[in-house]
């Protein structure tokens, strides 16, 4: 056996292309492909680098024909790379012993003078066996002098790594030992290093999750706090899951670079029922509230600087900006229209708590709210603004019930407990307005328990629905299973026909059945309603898919819109895609009881783009006297409606009882209607039936309507069906109207 120097392996570096030329036969190409692999990924320990300074940090490249080869003439091509390769590695196994092709490469390298340049690599069988089924040395190797015999590396014996490193010692003249101890020291270093990047990264992966993830707290209610809500009575799961609805509040890390990093900050309220769907408003005394509210944060201050307020289909309704005031954070609301048709402005949150589409429509617009806030930024103060002037004293207006502002009583939770009303002066109002204030009370769970209605000397005075006071009770989980309403003196009070409602529940916190009842505590009939009982069933998400009415004897009645029983069908968003009326003896409502079924489609932003009416026998039919039996929309980005047509129940456009089969409309950049125009079935101007086939609007900068105007079908000014040309509208700051009327001669 023979060894190598180090200064034989390393000497005169400059002759050769390759460290080594790797031999083998076809079936043991495997081993070739993993030996050359190896050694040109293998990188020599650093200290043993720092004390040998001629051996190279990585052993590349590494000559093997299967992929290094190119030319035609192959023993040409293939004595060239044998006298450019340093070393030639002899894949020794049964198969390459019997190889002729092995056997000439190993005898070339011998033949240029270099056998202590050869180093056999066994994988299989036994260098010094005699039958040629078990030697796995070529005859070129077996025939060396005894005294140029060459020691074999057998990967069998301790393993791959122990045999590669093996092979490195013996091309760069190293012991073993000294290579093998450091090699490990290395791979050890490298593991640890390695391990350690790999927990930098796995906890740089749950740092960025945890940066990134929602961080929710649910709440029964909240109160506002400089403009941010606080919740009030956290709620366990077990609470929740039982529970009709509840507040889910939604924490984010603030970004990098902006002030307090890392720390949480509320970033949206979701109004949700116990499976987490979005929950329209029930129509409460909490008229400022919506099913998600979006908090936006001022990326240099970090104070909150927008919220955006959405409906439970994730529509955005409009936007509230704030600013501080008299050197008080969120002082100042200042309300844009979201993507719904609601002007430029509210009409905010009146003392009757009514609908905003209603307000807007008979009162200008308030664009902005302006509070006063004791220290812990709970409102005590609210005052309703026409514009957004620096002087806000000059902007004062009133909401529909001409009420400028609301003074706030407040608990020891921040939680209004009475709430006084202003006029103009912002005085309490006085003996001219049915009522001065309103007062409240909480149940454990933070719900309103009673409401109550007053006058300046405090006494119950009737309120704007009919009733003075209404009392609530709570069940186990804060859910309203009993509402009651009284009069004046505090005596049970008839509201739409009946003194009390009941409320149950399942087991999901979903209502499933409602009644009324008289003063005396028996069955009666809601008035509006026209039934007794009320029961409902939901499918997964909560939404009803079936409502039925029944009267005082527990047998199925007509409601007031005329069925006794419904069906609705839901597409994955929670919009209302098919509606089925039944009779009392729940079979689908026939053509004289009117049409059966509605089918709706709605486009991915949730605006409904087309309904149509069928009967039972699922053929189109009329819409009661309207004489259409389907309408299709088309909409902006900014859901505004541009054009509605109705089609007869042979699907063909139709005229309804107004004249018109098409009407089209323009908007500004504020989103109000500036022109509507209207079409008959053949798409030609018609008049509509109030007597016009165009009327265009103009607005203020705040949104307000300045002026109404109506063209005929030639585009000529005439009147409207009250002989009405031209509308004027005028604000004072207080943002009331002055209405001037043009007519046509």
């Amino acid at each position: 056996m023979s060894s190598h120097s180090s200064s034989a392996a390393t000497g005169n570096s400059s002759r050769y292309t390759y460290y080594a030329f790797i031999s083998y036969t076809g079936k043991d190409e495997k081993w070739a492909k993993w030996l050359q692999k190896s050694l040109e990924s293998y990188r020599m320990p650093s200290m043993l680098l720092k004390e040998n300074r001629d051996i190279p940090s990585r052993i590349r490249p590494v000559f093997w024909y299967k992929t290094d080869l190119s030319g035609t003439n192959l023993t040409a091509a293939l004595e060239k790379e044998l006298s450019k390769s340093r070393y030639l590695i002899v894949v020794c196994s049964p198969d390459s012993a019997r190889s002729e092709w092995v056997n000439d490469e190993v005898k070339s390298f011998i033949r240029q003078g270099r056998a202590d340049h050869i180093i056999p690599f066994i994988v299989s069988g036994n260098p010094d066996a005699s039958d040629a089924e078990s030697c796995c040395f070529v005859p070129a190797l077996k025939n060396l002098p005894r005294e140029k015999s060459l020691r074999g590396i057998d990967v069998r014996t301790f393993g791959k790594e122990h045999a590669l490193i093996d092979v490195v010692a013996t091309m760069f003249g190293l012991r073993f030992d000294v290579l093998w101890g450091r090699h490990r020291r290395e791979v050890i270093r490298r593991r640890i290093l390695a391990a350690c990047l790999l927990c930098l990264v796995v906890l740089g992966s749950l740092l960025f999750w945890e940066y990134k993830r929602d961080h929710p707290v649910y709440y029964a209610n909240y109160v506002d706090t400089f403009g941010i809500p606080q919740g009030i009575m956290e709620l366990d799961a077990g609470t929740r899951s039982h529970k009709e609805h509840f507040y889910e509040f939604v924490y984010n890390h603030t970004p990098l670079g902006e002030p307090g990093f890392w720390k949480l900050r509320l970033s949206a309220v979701r109004r949700v029922n116990s499976v987490g769907v979005l929950l329209e408003d029930d129509g409460s005394q909490e008229a400022d509230r919506f099913p998600l509210m979006v908090f936006r944060y001022n990326e240099k201050t970090g104070k909150l600087l927008k919220r955006e307020n959405y409906d439970a289909h994730d529509i955005l309704l409009s936007r509230y900006s704030y600013s501080a005031y008299n050197g008080t954070e969120a002082s100042i609301i200042d309300v844009e229209a979201g993507t719904d048709d609601l002007g430029q402005g509210i009409a905010a949150i009146s003392a009757s708590a009514m609908s905003l589409d209603e307000a807007k429509e008979s009162h200008a617009p308030i664009v902005r709210l302006v509070f006063v806030r004791d220290e812990a930024g709970h409102i005590t103060r609210m005052t309703y603004h026409s514009n957004n002037d620096i002087q806000v004293e000059s902007s004062l207006t009133c909401d529909e019930d001409l009420v400028y502002g609301i003074d706030y009583e407040l608990d020891e939770f921040g939680r209004p407990v009475a709430l006084t009303y202003l006029d103009e002066n912002l005085n309490p109002c006085g003996e001219n307005y049915p009522f001065t204030s309103k007062r409240y009370k909480y149940s454990p769970f933070s719900y309103f328990q009673e409401c109550s209605y007053h006058d300046p000397e405090g006494n119950l005075v009737e309120g704007p629905f009919g009733w003075a006071r209404f009392r609530n009770e709570i069940d186990e989980y804060g859910n309203i299973v009993r509402e009651s309403y009284f009069d004046q003196n505090d005596k049970p009070e008839y509201f739409q026909g009946y003194h009390t409602v009941v409320y149950e529940y399942d087991d999901r916190g979903f209502l499933h059945t409602s009644y009324f009842l008289d003063v005396d505590g028996n069955p009666c009939v809601s008035q509006d309603y026209g039934f007794h009982m009320q029961k409902m069933s939901y499918n997964s998400q909560g939404y009803v898919v079936d409502d039925c009415f029944y009267d005082e004897n527990g047998k199925q009645c007509n409601s007031y819109e005329g069925f006794s029983r419904g069906t609705l069908a839901y597409d994955a968003y929670g919009n209302i895609t098919e509606r089925c009326y039944y009779d009392a003896d729940n079979k689908l409502l026939d053509p004289s009881q009117g049409y059966s079924k509605v089918k709706s489609k709605f486009d991915e932003m949730g605006n409904e783009i087309e309904t149509f009416y069928y009967d039972a026998n699922d053929s189109l039919c009329q819409v009661d006297d309207d004489l259409y039996a389907g309408v299709r929309h088309t909409y902006d980005k900014n859901h505004h409606q541009l054009e509605t047509r109705y089609y007869g129940t042979d699907g063909q456009l139709i005229e309804t009882k107004e004249g018109y089969a098409i009407a089209r409309n323009t908007y500004n950049a504020l989103g109000n209607c500036t022109e509507t125009r209207t079409f008959d079935s053949q798409e030609r101007p018609c008049n509509r039936g109030k007597g016009y086939a165009r009327k265009t609007a103009k607005y203020d900068y705040h949104g307000r309507i300045t002026e109404e105007s109506y063209f005929d079908v030639n585009g000529k000014p005439c009147n409207d069906t009250t002989g009405v040309s031209t509308r004027k509208y005028t604000y004072d700051h207080f943002g009331n109207v002055t209405v001037s009327l043009s007519k046509m001669k």
